[in-house]
């Protein structure tokens, strides 16, 4: 199994995945700003020193990896990933996100291989509590995605919406929808 995540900062979140008992992912991709990459490989090597953990360089497809590994990837190079994952994931960072941003998210997302996406972020703020939250809403996906669960909980200050939607679409139906507009 592949992990996207989605703004994965400085490498918490895949130390979290990649050191899971359970089941952790054969490869973690984590996408983000080349400055916040530069954070998580630090953070991941010296957490996480005998795992494999290298770069998706530009124009530079994601190539098949033995064992387990770490991808770090810069967001202008997310197209050379977006046929890998099986599962993506944003915790915590769409709601730092510009509109703009979630939009450039939520199309790469629904371009991707990816089956499932994952969610959970404060969305919604009052203008007068925003903070570093900047959106009003949660990301909305296409009609080839379906919510399979979804649960918002008001609080004071924070009001956090957890989503897993599921798509319908294969990657071989995507091609021949863009092949019919084109």
């Amino acid at each position: 199994m592949t992990t996207l995540e989605i703004g994965g900062g400085y490498g918490a979140p895949g130390r979290v995945w990649m050191t899971n008992g359970l089941h952790r992912p054969e490869t973690y991709i984590d996408v983000d700003f080349p400055e916040s990459l530069f954070y998580a490989e630090v953070y991941l090597r010296a957490a996480l020193p005998k795992l494999d953990i290298v770069y998706v360089h530009e124009n530079e497809a994601l190539t098949a990896g033995a064992g387990p590994r770490l991808v770090l990837c810069p967001i202008h190079n997310i197209d050379a990933v977006l046929s890998a994952p099986d599962l993506i994931v944003n915790t915590g960072s769409m709601q730092e996100m510009s509109d703009d941003y979630v939009a450039f998210y939520t199309e790469k997302i629904e371009r991707s291989n990816a089956r499932l996406f994952y969610s959970f972020n404060n969305f919604a703020q009052p203008i007068s509590d925003r903070m570093e939250m900047m959106n009003f809403a949660a990301p909305t996906m296409g009609p080839d995605w379906s919510t399979e669960f979804k649960a918002f909980h008001p609080g004071q200050r924070s009001r956090a919406e957890m989503l897993l939607v599921r798509t319908g679409a294969t990657p071989q139906s995507i091609q021949a929808a863009e092949a019919a507009v084109t």
